[in-house]
């Protein structure tokens, strides 16, 4: 288990991203005959260069498969029948917390299907059912 995302890392999207994918080559490197599952969220995730708002974005996975083309990825996105996520809406603390959202993909949950070649930036989907919100384990509130 290894933490990849905190309060203390940058807020910049694109810096965030690259932060994410550069604990995560930590975590490679520490596992060198093992393998590393990452759970984040499915834009993080993408192993192309782009969102579907940005064509040029770095995601995590971008950057990762870019800058260690020696690890064999896999990058999934997650489907699922509906639910709420902990979202942050900007860097503010304060536009964060649950978001409900509505189902995307297919309804079978704990179902995995790869693709025979990358679709949208991912290998595959991985098909989780309903989706409950978790708040962070940490408040980035600090007590006097």
């Amino acid at each position: 288990v290894a933490l990849i995302d905190r309060v203390e890392q940058p807020t910049a999207p694109a810096e965030r991203d690259r932060w994410m994918a550069e604990a995560l080559a930590q975590a490679f490197a520490e596992n060198p005959r093992g393998f590393v599952i990452s759970l984040t969220g499915n834009i993080h995730a993408r192993i192309e260069r782009g969102t579907p708002w940005d064509p040029e974005f770095e995601t995590s996975g971008f950057v990762l498969r870019r800058d260690h083309p020696e690890l064999d990825l896999t990058a999934l996105d997650a489907a699922h029948t509906g639910g709420s996520a902990w979202i942050c809406l900007s860097a503010k603390a304060a536009e964060c917390g649950p978001q409900t959202l509505g189902g995307r993909g297919a309804h079978e949950g704990g179902k995995v299907v790869l693709f025979a070649q990358l679709q949208g930036g991912y290998s595959g989907v991985y098909e989780v059912g309903a989706i409950t919100a978790s708040p962070p384990a940490k408040s980035a509130v600090k007590s006097p």
